[in-house]
């Protein structure tokens, strides 16, 4: 199927950022890049108005549209890996980024923890740093009548539900987030890195398959770091319960969960009370996803392994501390949250 792929790629700039978009597309020149500007740079700030003349930049001959954003970092053999993506699930749209504090990562994460290639979009927008369309999809949002909004990752995230299209992540993630200055107000957000970055993924063992739980524990800043759970409703649509649905549902005795996560985070000396507390709800989440990965039809016999599971449990502490800062937040710490979760995961799952 990925022989019959023809894809069209635009990088997606303001006018300030140009330079760098120029940069990225000469360091992929096998991508072909058309580039897009903002028509109205001195109007009111808005994603949409430049993603729409992104999308509007497919070629005719094209069946398949990606548009990255200017602080875009591709993988190496990037385009290969797309290509073969794209063969796997040509219908779909295909997000090669999401970012590490967001709901979808920790789907990523389940993904990754079983072993699966693709992790459906939970959030309420559609990650757009690096985004691939169906060229006819790509079309029509450019030519659609939007609603006024600037955010264009909601105005996807509505055409797409609205047409029908199923909208997923590529895990690992292909595409990473610079960052840097954001011109969209953004930076309150602190660092939005990749949830699954590898800088040369492997590509091997790639299926089709759609890792789509009714329940997906996550944790999010959104939320003032409390642990919660997603509960899939009727129509698709999500529901936000407390984290501790994921034990109930699963006959677990909360109490000893609890005392089981206090005592690791206990171990650490010198924490503040706000790591404590995010300590202890990045272990709640993570023992919530092995509880869910044990009884999913994509589990493992045994514990996680490999750069993609290494790398989304990594994140995860550093998605939750996004907002304190490097300064402010030891490495140590880092690595000692992102272990908890992987411990977290295996007695979940145990």
């Amino acid at each position: 199927m990925a022989a019959d792929v023809v894809l069209s790629a635009t990088i997606m700039a303001h006018p300030r950022r140009r330079a760098d978009a120029l940069a990225l597309r000469a360091r992929h020149p096998e991508m072909g890049f058309t580039l897009a500007l903002d028509p109205d740079p001195g109007g009111p700030s808005s994603a949409l108005r430049t993603a729409r003349v992104a999308w509007g930049m497919a070629r005719a001959d094209a069946t398949h549209h990606l548009v990255v954003q200017d602080d875009a970092r591709l993988c190496a053999g990037f385009l290969p890996l797309v290509r073969q993506a794209i063969g796997l699930r040509p219908r779909d749209a295909i997000c090669l980024f999401t970012e590490w504090g967001s709901d979808s990562s920790y789907n990523v994460r389940l993904a990754a923890l079983g072993g699966s290639t693709f992790a459906q979009v939970v959030d309420h927008y559609i990650p757009t740093v690096a985004l691939v369309l169906p060229a006819d999809a790509a079309r029509e949002f450019a030519g659609r009548s939007l609603p006024d909004i600037p955010e264009d990752d909601i105005a996807l995230r509505h055409f797409l539900d609205e047409k029908g299209v199923s909208q997923v992540v590529l895990v690992p993630n292909l595409v990473d987030h610079l960052g840097g200055e954001s011109l969209r107000g953004n930076a309150a957000m602190g660092e939005r890195r990749a949830a699954c970055f590898l800088p040369a993924p492997r590509g091997t063992g790639w299926s089709g398959h759609v890792v789509a739980p009714a329940v997906l524990p996550v944790l999010s800043t959104m939320d003032g770091g409390i642990p919660r759970c997603l509960v899939r409703g009727d129509h698709g649509g999500w529901a936000r319960r407390d984290a501790f649905h994921v034990l109930r549902s699963h006959g677990v005795d909360a109490q000893a969960v609890i005392s089981q996560g206090k005592d690791v985070v206990e171990g650490h000396a010198g924490l503040g009370q706000k790591e404590r507390n995010l300590f202890f709800g990045l272990w709640l989440t993570g023992y919530s996803l092995g509880l869910i990965a044990r009884t999913a039809a994509h589990a493992r016999s045994g514990p996680p392994a490999g750069p993609e599971v290494t790398r989304s449990l990594e994140s995860a502490s550093s998605g939750i501390l996004r907002t304190a800062g490097d300064q402010a937040v030891p490495q140590a710490l880092r690595t000692a949250m992102a272990d908890g979760v992987r411990r977290a995961w295996e007695a979940g799952h145990a």
